[in-house]
């Protein structure tokens, strides 16, 4: 009895997502991040309580920094996802302000930090050559589960950027990289210089969003297969690691100045 109930439980877990959560906290924890699990977070615009799935954090030994992914994971094994893609969607914008979600003060760092050319190490600050306007899940009824998981992942960076952690807002360096997991098949779709539609399956994307939430003027959410989540892990640690060098002046700076207004 205790044996068919047990084979029940396992058989009801692989048709949910908690083994995908679990699988991404893990690797993710494996790699170096401060992660949690089941977080919950202020809706920025309706003020709901929601959880998000998955978060990892690096810090920098100050406690100063923080760099942050905020996880929506999705299982999807009989639906795959479809990202609309264009080599012009991100024409002339300012890749700063969707490379990730953060305040002001730390834009402004990394933007002195792009002037004198010295975020060469930043992989994501460089844009793919096709970045998607849009997505949605194949053969889905009713409300489209990709739109619902984007906005989920948005929502969720926008709060965790927006948190007051005892220090002022305005001098805070966070930043919030939204990302969604899918256990499942990707593919891109987009048109070619002749007009034809292409559709050709890949491992990773971004979407980009230039649509205002709760001050958050862009943003963009990383996609990414199970097929990469390791790949894909190493390269979100490096990329922390890569922000704490390219700020360590300033966050030495900051500390020396806290340290001078408690003598």
């Amino acid at each position: 009895m205790e044996n068919d109930l047990k084979k029940k439980v396992t058989a009801w877990l692989e048709t949910q997502g908690y083994p995908l959560e679990m699988r991404v906290a893990s690797a993710l924890r494996e790699v170096g991040f401060d992660v949690s699990q089941g977080e919950y977070y202020d809706d920025p615009e309706t003020q709901t309580a929601r959880e998000i799935d998955v978060i990892a954090v690096k810090r920098d030994k100050y406690g100063l920094l923080g760099i942050s992914l905020v996880v929506e994971c999705k299982k999807s094994a009989d639906k795959p996802w479809v990202l609309f893609t264009s080599e012009m969607h991100e024409s002339g914008k300012n890749k700063l302000f969707t490379y990730a979600i953060m305040p002001v003060s730390a834009r402004e760092k990394l933007a002195k930090k792009v002037f004198d050319k010295s975020t060469r190490g930043l992989r994501w600050l460089n844009r793919p050559k096709r970045t998607a306007y849009g997505m949605a899940v194949a053969f889905a009824k009713g409300e489209d589960p990709a739109y619902k998981a984007g906005l989920s992942a948005l929502k969720a960076s926008i709060s965790r950027n927006n948190l007051n952690t005892g220090k002022e807002l305005s001098k805070s360096l966070r930043f919030v990289f939204p990302v969604i997991v899918i256990d499942g098949n990707l593919f891109e779709a987009y048109l070619d210089k002749k007009g034809n539609a292409v559709v050709q399956e890949i491992d990773e994307g971004t979407v980009t969003y230039y649509r205002e939430i709760s001050g958050c003027p862009a943003s963009s959410v990383k996609i990414v297969t199970t097929k990469r989540l390791d790949e894909f892990c190493e390269e979100a640690f490096e990329e922390a690691i890569q922000i704490e060098i390219l700020l360590n002046d300033d966050i030495e700076k900051m500390w020396q100045q806290m340290k001078d207004s408690q003598d």
